[in-house]
């Protein structure tokens, strides 16, 4: 368990889930905002089974 609670950013995850703490609406838009202006790649399309 030592060695686990090293490799983890909270070691304290390990006793429980965090409490959940307010969104960042602007980062949220931005983030949002930038998925989907990317669009759908080409190459996804050529790979995928589904027609769009």
């Amino acid at each position: 368990q030592n060695n686990l609670a090293a490799q983890m950013a909270n070691p304290a995850d390990l006793i429980g889930p965090r409490k959940q703490s307010d969104i960042d609406a602007e980062n949220r838009g931005a983030v949002i905002d930038v998925y989907r202006a990317r669009g759908i790649s080409d190459e996804f399309l050529g790979n995928s089974e589904m027609t769009y």
